[in-house]
């Protein structure tokens, strides 16, 4: 039994020849590719943006205390650091034993020449407070 006789013309040296123009995908393919990372690249940067800035924020603040002083309302105490000069907003906000919220207030911390102050508010409720917390603290106006 003899072995097949592979035909000797040009294409079947050249498989390439048999598909279609390789050099047109392949244009094609690295421009979407190229795409594609200047897309992922550019979201990458807007995260490590958006974490920065958070992460280190103008103004800082953590409660020091809160008490149930009576069944309608807490008093929350907390300590704004911020640059001097820079006026202040807070959000309050308490909650009951379900861990509903009970009460809200917003807190306006005026500019003065001190990067820290200490505030301390009571928030009036709609239910029993078990507790008090600060939701947030930014820059007037932002």
């Amino acid at each position: 039994m003899g072995r097949p006789v592979l035909a000797s013309t040009p294409d079947a040296q050249r498989p390439e020849a048999r598909y279609h123009d390789s050099t047109r995908h392949s244009l094609v393919r690295r421009i979407v590719i190229a795409g594609a990372a200047i897309v992922l690249a550019s979201a990458l940067a807007g995260w490590v943006w958006v974490a920065l800035v958070r992460s280190n924020p103008a103004v800082r603040f953590e409660v020091t205390a809160f008490d149930t002083v009576t069944d309608t309302s807490v008093t929350i105490e907390w300590v704004v650091d911020r640059e001097p000069g820079v006026a202040v907003e807070c959000v309050l906000r308490a909650r009951n034993q379900a861990g509903q919220e009970v009460g809200r207030l917003r807190v306006s911390v005026p500019s003065d020449g001190s990067p820290s102050v200490v505030v301390r508010r009571r928030l009036e409720t709609s239910d029993r407070p078990v507790t008090g917390e600060v939701l947030s603290c930014l820059q007037a106006g932002d």
